[in-house]
């Protein structure tokens, strides 16, 4: 399988310093790091499986909207958007309605954040940038799925709006893909994989050298107008940034925040106690 990985703040060796994560936690949510080493799991498992046909991009971000997508994967079946997850427990897949177990009254209760509009909004707008470009007319949407990384986690599902995969499924799911019906070929696999890059490239582009400017100007293509994403950018963030925060998480990122001021502050008066 090939993988293309976007990550961003993320070293050769694939670490994250503390700092870097305190960064990401305020940019992306507080459980961005764990869905990061979920997605790494995810990665090397389907990455035994899959071949050389399949390519596998990582935290791509699409034009005008600065939710990274987790995972694109790209093969002979299709395009499929992966969310990665490392929570534990027992919850309820029903439509698009998202629950967790309640261990005293053992009642299933809405819970959030909705892990199913989350991963259906991430596909939705993959599905709607390749349907700008008029590639998947034909081909149809673009499929959303959740694989949960702990074996801890068991989802009861009904007719769940987006394919759950659990920790012990990983390679049953990948094999199901090699036998899938071929719906894209060699070279549209190449096509969706060219501009899915150029546009990541681009943004990074636009970011550094025109933070005012909103236009895209593919490197890879001669495509000029952006895919109406932009609708699903509000509702992404809300789902997925900092004001997804409990209190105990506020707590552990000033504890972090803190633990750094005080280090700064100790290597300054250690400074000016060698120089007096």
């Amino acid at each position: 399988m090939n993988i293309i990985d976007f990550s961003p703040y993320k070293s050769e060796d694939g670490k994250i310093s503390l700092s870097d994560r305190i960064k990401t936690s305020l940019k992306f949510g507080f459980s961005w790091y764990a869905e990061m080493k979920a997605q790494q799991l995810v990665v090397k498992r389907l990455a035994k499986v899959l071949d050389n046909k399949f390519t596998l991009i990582q935290n791509a971000i699409l034009p005008d909207l600065d939710i990274p997508i987790p995972i694109i994967l790209v093969g002979p079946p299709g395009v499929t958007v992966i969310y990665t997850n490392t929570i534990k427990g027992i919850y309820r897949a029903k439509g698009e309605v998202w629950s967790v177990l309640n261990s005293r009254s053992h009642n299933f209760k809405p819970k959030k954040p909705n892990l199913l509009t989350r991963t259906m909004l991430m596909a939705r707008a993959v599905s709607m940038y390749l349907t700008h470009l008029d590639f998947l007319k034909k081909q149809g949407q673009v499929d959303g799925v959740i694989i949960f990384s702990n074996p801890g986690t068991y989802v009861d599902t009904l007719r769940p709006i987006i394919r759950i995969v659990l920790s012990d499924a990983i390679e049953y799911f990948a094999s199901s893909l090699i036998q899938s019906p071929q719906n894209l070929s060699i070279e549209e696999i190449h096509k969706v994989v060219e501009y899915i890059t150029a546009a990541q490239i681009d943004t990074e582009r636009e970011s550094v050298e025109d933070n005012s400017n909103k236009g895209i100007a593919f490197s890879q293509s001669s495509l000029t107008s952006l895919p109406p994403v932009v609708g699903l950018e509000q509702k992404l963030f809300s789902i997925q940034r900092v004001f997804n925060f409990t209190k105990k998480q506020w707590f552990l990122l000033f504890l972090l925040i803190f633990i750094e001021l005080i280090i700064l502050i100790s290597f300054i008066f250690l400074v000016f106690m060698a120089q007096a």
